[in-house]
């Protein structure tokens, strides 16, 4: 499915409920979450009945389904004068003045119809430009996501899945986490199975374990392939208990423990505010780190923080979730134009957190802890195999290490690369030297008011490209890039200060304050 906004007729139309304000309060939560049938407004009920029905629909008869959305932003004037066909004023059924139906278009209830199918729900933010037509980010960002859902995904997609995990005496699966649904007990039904698909399987056991004792975890999946014969493919695991905390922490997997945690605790959001789910996220982090300080370290100083080896990085990556887009909060003023108005708006937090719930194990880092790059330092002697092939491989190559993620390594005469996992910025300094403008832009001078490029036939424009290329490597969904020239104060420049973990930011405290505040609760538990 692929529109330019929320259907606003028919069967299913979302009424534009997005006002202005109520970012920054307590209504902000009733536009990131999808419509429910306990709604107040007897409209909203069947509005979300219907939307709850055709993705079961689809789901039952095995029908994987694809949501791309570009949300069309126009003028303030355009708004106040659109009309629906039978000639009602949409900003009068939006509520008035302050609401935005033409940017409106309720992702999260949209979201439904893609997670119970294992499908994605994709939103192609971007807008359009001065003509209205759609900007160069918008269709370079759709042409790519068809690309990996009718070329990529296509030679590797199983249809008609179901899978099921079985466990040995004592252990037994209890929950499953992740697309689909469940139609028989202990069996998760996805009709569309991708190369990235990924269930969190919680397992229980009902008596106790021995230490050293071999359990076995088997997860099978029938599926139809391409040429539609039936088939099954089996993993089975073999792996010894552990009765004891200290052995438990050793082998701990911090990218699975994290994802694990993302899975279980991010639906939390449908129901309790982002403040409670936000504060949850820093107790878990606490409560690891307390129970291997008692469990495993209580000859340390009471005054020091310890960290496990294995979870040492554990609070960086509960810093970046909560500085992530869907998780940091909007000012109380937002709503009212402050600090440059709501940063995330309600649609672009509900697609984020679709892409969070659906992170793989190996994705977690790049999405939570963004990586920038000095492109003027950009060199071999800095690194000696950047640019080099990855393990003899013809086609990945190595890219130059990271900046601390900071403000103070930014400089107006410079340019900086930012992987923020979902996209990429560019940032090119207004006072840059001509040289590492014709560099990168193929420019002799920043002009702040015409669109940017990557310039194609120059070394660093290669180097560049080649480092978008492994960055957008083995991710489920395209990462655009956004080039802007500093000293603006755009949305672009203020999304990059914003993802610079470091830093002390207006959604959150810099990361050594957070370390102070994680290891003061520890304290607290202790005492």
């Amino acid at each position: 499915l692929v529109t330019a906004g929320a259907p606003l007729i028919g069967i299913g139309r979302l009424r534009p409920r997005e006002r202005t304000t109520d970012y920054g309060g307590e209504r902000e939560a009733e536009l990131y979450r999808p419509l429910s049938t306990q709604a107040k407004g007897k409209e909203e009920q069947d509005v979300a009945a219907w939307y709850t029905k055709f993705a079961d629909d689809c789901a039952l008869r095995q029908i994987g389904v694809d949501v791309y959305v570009a949300p069309v932003q126009r003028s303030s004037l355009s708004m106040s004068t659109a009309t629906t066909p039978n000639g009602s004023n949409l900003m009068d059924r939006g509520g008035g003045h302050d609401s935005m139906p033409n940017a409106w278009i309720d992702m999260a209830t949209l979201g439904l119809i893609p997670k119970a199918t294992g499908g994605k729900a994709i939103m192609l933010d971007g807008g359009v430009d001065a003509a209205g037509a759609l900007t160069k980010v918008v269709i370079d960002k759709l042409e790519n996501e068809l690309r990996l859902s009718m070329v990529t995904d296509r030679k590797t997609v199983a249809s008609e899945t179901v899978t099921k995990v079985r466990c040995s005496t004592g252990l037994r699966c209890a929950e499953y986490h992740g697309p689909g649904v469940q139609r028989s007990v202990g069996e998760l039904e996805i009709a569309a199975m991708h190369p990235f698909t990924n269930v969190l399987c919680i397992l229980k056991h009902d008596s106790a374990l021995k230490n050293d004792e071999r359990v076995y975890v088997q997860a099978a999946t029938l599926y139809s392939s391409l040429d539609g014969r039936r088939m099954v493919r089996v993993h089975n695991l073999c792996m010894l208990a552990a009765t004891g905390l200290p052995e438990l922490f050793r082998l701990a997997d911090l990218d699975a423990v994290f994802t694990a945690n993302v899975k279980l605790h991010l639906p939390r959001l449908l129901k309790e505010p982002l403040t409670t789910v936000r504060d949850a996220f820093t107790e878990l982090c606490a409560d690891a780190l307390y129970n291997y300080r008692v469990s495993c370290a209580k000859t340390s100083p009471a005054g020091q923080l310890i960290l496990p080896e294995s979870l040492k990085l554990m609070p960086l990556y509960t810093l970046g979730l909560l500085k992530s887009v869907g998780m940091r909060p909007n000012s109380p003023d937002s709503g009212r134009g402050g600090g440059g108005g709501p940063d995330p708006r309600a649609d672009e937090r509900a697609a984020h957190l679709a892409i969070l719930e659906d992170m793989t194990v190996s994705a977690s880092y790049r999405l939570l802890h963004p990586r920038m790059y000095d492109l003027e330092k950009i060199s071999t002697d800095a690194h000696p195999r950047a640019f080099t092939p990855l393990d003899d491989s013809e086609i990945h190559f190595a890219i130059p290490l990271p900046l601390p993620c900071s403000a103070e390594h930014l400089s107006n005469t410079s340019a900086f690369l930012l992987d923020g996992g979902s996209h990429l910025l560019l940032q090119v300094g207004k006072d840059a030297p001509p040289d590492l403008l014709d560099e990168v832009l193929a420019q002799s001078h920043a002009d702040p008011t015409k669109p940017q490029e990557l310039s194609e036939g120059s070394d660093l424009g290669g180097k560049v490209a080649c480092m978008l290329k492994e960055m957008r490597h083995d991710l489920p969904f395209y990462a655009p890039l956004q080039i802007y020239i500093s000293g603006g104060n755009g949305p672009e420049e203020r999304r990059l200060l914003s993802l610079l973990i470091e830093d002390k930011t207006k959604h959150e405290i810099s990361y050594v304050d957070y370390l102070c505040a994680v290891h003061r609760r520890i304290q607290q538990k202790m005492a």
